[in-house]
């Protein structure tokens, strides 16, 4: 259903009744595509100053379903070692050289292997699916659709 209308040409909306529920992923490593790569200004902890955060989002499958989940972290000019964002890109293998230019977009499409653990919020009691890690999926054609893939969990591993 649309709960959209056209009002002065802008567009208004209505907000349902139900509440979010995050998605249930169970925790483990997942097969998936990075789907989106985007820059955003913000913080990522309320204590946090404001920063440009990078945020991966990724497409899994679980129980049937295609799940996207994202990877957020910070990004940092001096790209230190001790950063999210480094070791991020170190894992997936696409950690650029001193001084060479990298273009974040080049990770759309690229396939990989997602490890999620599962955080309850101390803020409103929900569970989130988090991604702690993305490593490259190299044994797939990177070319390959998310709905060509037989996504499998490989390992559950429950708290």
């Amino acid at each position: 259903m649309n709960n959209s209308k056209n009002v002065s040409g802008s567009t208004v909306r209505t907000r349902p009744s139900v509440s979010f529920t995050p998605p249930k992923v169970s925790n483990g490593i997942k097969n998936g595509r990075i789907e989106s790569v985007v820059f955003s200004e913000g913080k990522l902890r309320p204590e946090d100053e404001e920063g440009e955060i990078i945020t991966i989002t990724v497409s899994i499958e679980e129980l049937g379903k295609i799940v996207n989940l994202s990877r957020r972290f910070y990004y940092y000019d001096s790209w230190s070692t001790k950063s999210t964002m480094y070791k991020t890109l170190d894992d997936l293998g696409r950690l650029p050289k001193e001084n060479e230019v990298f273009d974040f977009a080049s990770l759309v499409g690229m396939i990989v292997t997602a490890t999620i653990k599962n955080k309850k919020s101390e803020k409103n009691g929900l569970t989130y699916p988090n991604i702690t890690q993305l490593l490259p999926r190299e044994t797939i054609n990177e070319t390959a659709n998310i709905e060509d893939l037989k996504l499998e969990i490989l390992f559950d591993n429950e708290d």
